[in-house]
């Protein structure tokens, strides 16, 4: 396809793809281990499918989606829990329905489960009046489903933030995979079952983002954001190994041409914490204007502090460029 559209290999950023074998082998004979970037959404697909049919926990999911069917398919009771939500004072407009899973969107089921527990207390009820009503959950697998719900909930935050298209993404990856850990270790669940899919859901982490800061144009991408810079690099190795090779790019492009001229998260809930930390601490320490290279574009680009999480990166950029003219022409290509 290259040959037939007369692209070069060089002119090749990356080539994103889902993370079958045979789709990773193909790019990296065509182009190159470090042209090859794992789709992320894909990713955080295949761990939350990992824990969504966890066999602690996929029972209990059937249970919810099994009320949730028997509510939707009747329009008797249906029209009887409206009209609960309508006796309790809810407006017309608000009245709140059921939410059934989709197969093909993980995050279906955590909207599922969240909205069940929001109305569990008006379908119990319902369910003692009528004899083809399924089995409802005990109240020990209520309380379960609200700790898997909690645990669901950083993975339904990275989809939803992962899947804009008015804004950049991949530079949020990195620091989006450091938060989502921290999160999920910040987990302290009291239900065994729950501690069984907890660890499920750590080592799926582990295994897929534990070397995400060593793909190139990810790893770039993150250095390039005025927000994050060098902030959730963990592995020193990894960050020496991005900030190298942006080194690189900016001297190529110094030899051949001359630079040139969605939903915000509840209240309740702040998956960014733990970047928010990062940037405190970094403004206590002493900051040096070396990474390697005194005076070049990017030791005084991380230097300077990050901006906040708010801003948008090519906005920012577009006022940097007359200061770090060769970062900038970096950063459009890159994001």
């Amino acid at each position: 396809m290259l040959k037939n559209w007369n692209i070069k290999k060089e002119q090749i950023i990356t080539l994103i793809t889902d993370n079958g074998a045979n789709m990773i082998a193909a790019v990296n004979k065509v182009l190159g281990k470090n042209k090859h970037t794992p789709c992320f959404a894909h990713t955080i697909n295949l761990d939350s499918e990992a824990v969504i049919k966890h066999p602690s926990i996929e029972p209990l999911i059937s249970k919810v989606r099994n009320v949730v069917l028997w509510v939707k398919r009747s329009v008797i009771i249906s029209d009887m829990l409206r009209k609960v939500q309508i006796d309790k004072g809810v407006a017309e407009g608000c009245v709140k329905k059921m939410i059934l899973d989709v197969k093909t969107r993980w995050n279906s089921t955590y909207y599922m489960i969240e909205r069940f527990l929001e109305m569990v207390n008006l379908i119990s009820p319902l369910t003692l009046q009528h004899i083809s009503s399924p089995y409802m959950p005990t109240a020990i697998e209520i309380n379960t489903l609200k700790q898997f719900k909690e645990l669901l909930k950083p993975l339904e935050f990275v989809t939803r933030e992962s899947s804009g298209d008015k804004y950049v993404t991949i530079s949020k990856i990195i620091p989006m995979a450091n938060c989502l850990m921290a999160q999920v270790n910040l987990l302290k669940p009291s239900e065994v079952i729950i501690q069984d899919v907890h660890d499920k859901l750590q080592a799926e982490l582990t295994k897929r983002f534990g070397q995400i800061q060593y793909v190139t144009p990810i790893a770039i991408s993150t250095l390039l954001d005025p927000r994050f810079k060098n902030l959730h690099f963990n592995d020193p190795n990894a960050c020496s190994r991005a900030m190298s090779a942006l080194r690189d790019l900016t001297r190529i492009d110094t030899s051949s041409s001359e630079s040139e001229g969605e939903a915000p998260p509840e209240s309740t809930y702040d998956f960014w914490a733990i970047h928010k930390e990062l940037v405190q601490s970094q403004g206590h320490k002493k900051k040096k204007t070396s990474h390697g290279n005194a005076g070049d574009e990017l030791s005084l680009y991380l230097a300077n502090p990050v901006m906040p999480l708010n801003s948008n990166p090519l906005e920012q950029w577009e006022d940097m460029k007359n200061i770090f003219p060769l970062l900038y022409k970096q950063a459009r290509i890159h994001f």
